[in-house]
């Protein structure tokens, strides 16, 4: 069954999510008690730091990168040795038979250089067992049942790798969906909250006002090179004459 696909409710990347996320998180833990007037339980805020780290540890595509680029380099390996035995086979049927007889016994395939994968392995399939039909006659020619059976194992190891790629791939878009329903909800949470956290301060103090503020959060770009560890990153902006200054929270 296809997986349904999620909306992204977000317009920022998942590292700016996640840092805004955990420096919001920290300003709503110096004003838990604030929060607590307005319905919002510690038990909440803590809910809230959890689904953080839950996204934060969620596997990306980076994760997946290394085995799939592996993967798919040993496949181009693995495609081009066995184009090197069908190559043979359809030589040697030629030097035997000729070239009438070699196309009508099926051992030649047109455009070999072209074909890839699936197709690659329809292909070497067909090839192997009607040159196989004439192993006798090939023998005389060098092609001896060690050399089908290195064909036979080229093309079933080019098999698991195209199984292996395409398990690889599923698992990627199976962990990207689910992370973006994660992304989703706390993002959903985030908004919620950060609206409380501006009420609660509206009419009292600016510059908490501020803090909650979404916007300012995804201008100063997070460094994505960095693990942010949620809710440890806090810092109260002031406004003044000569600019903006920043310093951690009491």
């Amino acid at each position: 069954m296809k997986t349904k696909v999620e909306n992204r409710k977000f317009r920022m990347s998942f590292a700016e999510l996640q840092y805004a996320s955990s420096e919001k998180l920290a300003f709503m833990k110096r004003d838990v008690k604030k929060f607590e007037k307005y319905g919002i339980s510690e038990i909440a805020i803590i809910s809230f730091g959890a689904k953080l780290k839950e996204l934060s540890n969620m596997p990306t595509d980076d994760d997946f990168l290394s085995e799939l680029t592996s993967v798919t380099l040993t496949k181009e390996e693995v495609t081009e040795n066995l184009r090197l035995q069908l190559r043979n086979i359809i030589l040697r049927s030629i030097l035997t038979f000729g070239m009438e007889l070699t196309e009508k016994r099926k051992l030649n395939v047109p455009k070999l250089a072209q074909l890839v994968d699936y197709r690659l392995l329809l292909a070497a399939g067909t090839i192997v067992e009607n040159a196989l039909t004439y192993s006798d006659e090939l023998e005389e020619v060098g092609l001896n049942l060690d050399f089908f059976e290195e064909t036979g194992f080229q093309i079933k190891h080019l098999e698991n790798l195209l199984e292996e790629k395409s398990r690889l791939i599923a698992m990627r878009d199976i962990a990207t969906h689910n992370k973006l329903l994660r992304a989703n909800e706390l993002f959903t949470q985030l908004v919620a909250l950060c609206k409380v956290g501006k009420n609660i301060w509206s009419s009292i103090d600016k510059d908490r006002y501020a803090d909650y503020d979404l916007r300012s959060s995804v201008i100063k770009k997070p460094n994505t090179n960095s693990d942010i560890e949620p809710g440890n990153t806090i810092t109260e902006t002031k406004n003044s004459d000569k600019g903006v200054t920043t310093k951690p929270a009491a």
